[in-house]
């Protein structure tokens, strides 16, 4: 499987769930039993570097939930303080390691977190 390239926006200081649709369906893939990883880097030209700004995981602190393992879909939750201080263009991208241990990037791209003009009060 080749990896998506996603790009998309999402605003600052806001509470976010993403929704990722691996696709296309296959009967003999699962998510049963496999581990998820999401993360957000700095980056110059599309290359990331650096640490991770953002890290979700199914194990590690947690932030992904599995929906359906057969069809493979999944979100991602975003809380309002992981993106109030990232204003700008961001590496991320995500990897799958199957229960079987076969490792997969299955999307990564560029995450622009804008400003949000609406005020919360």
């Amino acid at each position: 499987m080749t990896a998506l390239i996603q790009n998309f926006s999402i605003p600052a200081n806001n509470d976010t769930v993403l929704s990722v649709d691996v696709g296309p369906d296959n009967e003999n893939l699962t998510l049963a039993g496999a581990t998820i990883y999401w993360k957000v880097f700095a980056q110059t030209a599309g290359v990331p570097y650096g640490d991770p700004l953002i890290s979700k995981s199914t194990n590690e602190g947690g932030g992904i939930e599995v929906l359906d393992n057969t069809y493979q879909l999944f979100t991602i939750e975003l809380d309002r303080s992981e993106t109030a201080g990232l204003l700008g263009n961001y590496y991320h991208e995500t990897r799958i390691i199957s229960a079987l241990d076969d490792r997969v990037t299955v999307n990564q791209g560029i995450v622009c977190i804008t400003m949000a003009e609406v005020d919360n009060g």
